[in-house]
């Protein structure tokens, strides 16, 4: 007869393990718009707990139609740039073939605007791609925790039509 295997106690309260670290110059990618919301609502959650904010920020890459057959090499590219204007304690996170999702813990209202901004100019610069030029227009929406809402259904619909900071297109 074999013992009882010892139950080690389980803590609901902490947080949940972290996620997978994406390799630097990478955003996490994610698998549609339930993970981003799964993803988005533990994020909440730790900010509540802490009594701290986070600004989200919504990013849409719009390829032109003549460019369609680069898109994936586009929007890869657009990512790097994407993950190099952030900090380390910011995430990034792929969760549409064309959008990206960039959380800035602790963030407000003006880290939202500054980031957002740098990631238009930084996002809007040329692209080569096989010798070609192709066209990026891209649109950023803002919303910020707790002012927009308490969860992620709130925040995303926030940001989505929030007015955008700019569309910027890279030519």
């Amino acid at each position: 007869m074999r013992a009882p295997a010892a139950c080690l106690p389980v803590d609901f309260t902490a947080a949940p393990p972290p996620q997978p670290a994406a390799q630097a110059g990478t955003p996490l990618r994610l698998d549609g718009a339930a993970e981003l919301a799964e993803w988005l609502d533990r994020q909440i959650g730790q900010a509540r707990r802490q009594g701290g904010s986070l600004a989200l920020l919504l990013l849409e890459g719009l390829v032109a139609p003549a460019d369609e057959a680069l898109a994936p090499r586009l929007m890869a590219e657009c990512a790097r740039r994407i993950c190099g204007r952030v900090r380390s304690t910011d995430h990034v996170l792929h969760w549409h073939p064309s959008q990206f999702a960039v959380l800035l813990p602790g963030g407000g209202e003006m880290a939202a605007q500054l980031v957002g901004l740098r990631l238009l100019h930084a996002a809007s610069g040329p692209y080569r791609i096989e010798g070609q030029l192709p066209r990026l227009s891209l649109r950023v929406g803002t919303a910020l925790y707790p002012a927009d809402g308490g969860d992620s259904a709130s925040l995303l619909q926030a940001a989505a039509t929030s007015p955008p900071l700019a569309a910027v297109s890279a030519a």
